[in-house]
């Protein structure tokens, strides 16, 4: 190896035009959220997703952070972050919860259903066949989703 390293670099080296091709990190990019594993969870109702059989929230100034639910949550994970979250562009902290039981919800009464009959002069007891009516104004609108003229037509409501 110490004669081919040597003879294999005469034959096959390149000198770089110019002078270095790296750039410098722009200000308030933080390297240690780009070199991490990546993985997508979806939230659910209370900030929280289940990752790794432990189930975590996300923490934003020492409170649970809101959240939309069923939106997708990306978590950061390496030796010197630890586990993170990035939601909407924002690296939250985790809280590890525990996941709720399903003997802790509440179930639904199946003996409970909705009884109350809608009035008779509810407006799904409109008398036509389908059960809608369409308004005076409704064929213009129909016209106004394929003319855009029409569409922005306000000042007659």
């Amino acid at each position: 190896m110490k004669t081919y390293i040597p003879k294999f670099n005469a034959r096959f080296s390149v000198i770089a035009k110019g002078g270095s091709v790296f750039r410098k990190l722009a200000k308030g990019t933080d390297i240690d959220y780009i070199l991490c594993s990546k993985y997508f969870r979806k939230l659910d109702n209370g900030s929280a997703f289940s990752y790794g059989g432990n189930y975590y929230q996300l923490i934003s100034g020492g409170k649970p952070a809101a959240a939309i639910s069923r939106s997708s949550v990306k978590v950061l994970i390496s030796e010197r972050i630890g586990i993170k979250a990035k939601y909407s562009g924002k690296i939250y902290s985790l809280a590890r919860i525990e996941k709720p039981s399903a003997k802790d919800c509440v179930k639904a009464d199946k003996d409970k259903r909705f009884t109350v009959k809608p009035a008779v002069n509810h407006p799904w007891r409109s008398g036509s066949l389908d059960g809608f009516k369409y308004g005076h104004r409704d064929g213009e609108l129909y016209a106004g989703l394929y003319n855009s003229t029409i569409a922005w037509e306000t000042d007659s409501y």
